[in-house]
């Protein structure tokens, strides 16, 4: 397993589908990732939202990011951790093959990111 993908959510079914969908529409083999999905308490419908997807869920009980986070980093099984928040999401469908690419026997890839202000 290349990369292991851990996004974690609290309340954020609003945007949770944007963020799934840009994580399932990556041009990479599907084969190269898994997705790691951790729930720190949600009572909104984020759940119903996930449960949609091919994720490994878990759940947490306020444990705020750094430890749902934790509980994801836990369970992982690639080579890489990619962290996503739950309302973020991959700006291209080829992010991961780019990096994937792009990657040969780096320890740490600090990667930019765009931010998008809007209603």
């Amino acid at each position: 397993m290349r990369f292991s993908i851990i996004i974690t959510n609290y309340n954020k079914g609003k945007y949770l589908k944007e963020c799934l969908d840009s994580v399932f529409n990556q041009t990479i083999d599907k084969n190269k990732y898994e997705v790691i999905f951790v729930d720190d308490g949600s009572d909104d419908n984020s759940l119903e939202i996930v449960k949609e997807y091919d994720v490994k869920l878990f759940h947490t009980n306020r444990k705020m990011a750094g430890g749902a986070r934790n509980k994801g980093i836990d369970n992982a099984t690639g080579e890489y951790l990619l962290f996503l928040d739950s309302d973020d999401y991959f700006y291209s469908n080829d992010v991961l093959e780019n990096l994937d690419n792009f990657i040969t026997d780096e320890d740490i890839i600090n990667l930019s990111l765009l931010r998008e202000l809007s209603d």
